[in-house]
């Protein structure tokens, strides 16, 4: 059973924190507020799905260099800034800094419900992505050598045939050698080939 995402709530002021608590926990999510950066890092664990809403100006670590540390760690949970409305230019700062979006205090629930219920989205979608990429390479290890060239000429659209002429081997070999490959990368047509190997970003690329 996939883990349930959470909702990060990120803001020094308790009054902001229950509010978004309860509106998010009445849309049924799973909420743990903090009331720090610092408190937040200190328990994040970036393979947890999820996402987080953050004030942008807190005393201390603020949300900018939130979104710093976050990225030191490479993690890549998306992040919605609460800003007051001079705020505005800090929290453009911060979308370009990574922020998903940024909403001012106080948030209408309703805006505030679609905007986490995209994060998430974003989120699971990311994860999926990463998955997949994980298990693709994973396939790919177990190909020999020259399975890796003829997927390259495969993904590349050439026939048997023509595989066959160009590494100097017969069209049965080849035959067989593409058997293997669409079993061991679990593909059942050579357009699968092809999705694969541009999820990886190696369509292009001599493998």
């Amino acid at each position: 059973m996939a883990e349930q995402q959470t909702v990060y709530v990120v803001d020094d002021e308790p009054a902001v924190r229950k509010a978004v608590r309860l509106i998010l926990q009445a849309a049924g999510h799973n909420v743990e507020t903090f009331a720090s950066p610092l408190e937040f890092l200190d328990k994040f664990d970036a393979d947890r799905p999820g996402c987080i809403v953050s004030d942008v100006r807190m005393p201390g670590m603020d949300g900018m260099e939130l979104l710093d540390r976050l990225a030191e760690r490479r993690a890549r949970t998306p992040i919605i800034m609460l800003t007051a409305h001079g705020d505005i230019p800090m929290a453009v700062d911060a979308i370009k800094l990574g922020a998903v979006e940024f909403l001012e205090k106080p948030a209408e629930a309703e805006t505030l419900r679609e905007k986490v219920a995209a994060a998430l989205a974003k989120d699971a979608a990311s994860r999926l992505a990463g998955e997949e990429h994980e298990e693709i390479q994973h396939f790919l290890e177990t190909l020999t050598t020259r399975e890796r060239e003829v997927l390259r000429y495969l993904v590349d659209g050439k026939h048997a045939k023509t595989i066959a002429k160009i590494l100097g081997t017969s069209h049965n070999t080849v035959r067989v050698q593409r058997s293997a490959i669409m079993k061991k990368m679990r593909a059942d047509t050579v357009a699968d080939l092809v999705r694969m190997m541009s999820a990886i970003g190696l369509l292009d690329e001599k493998q």
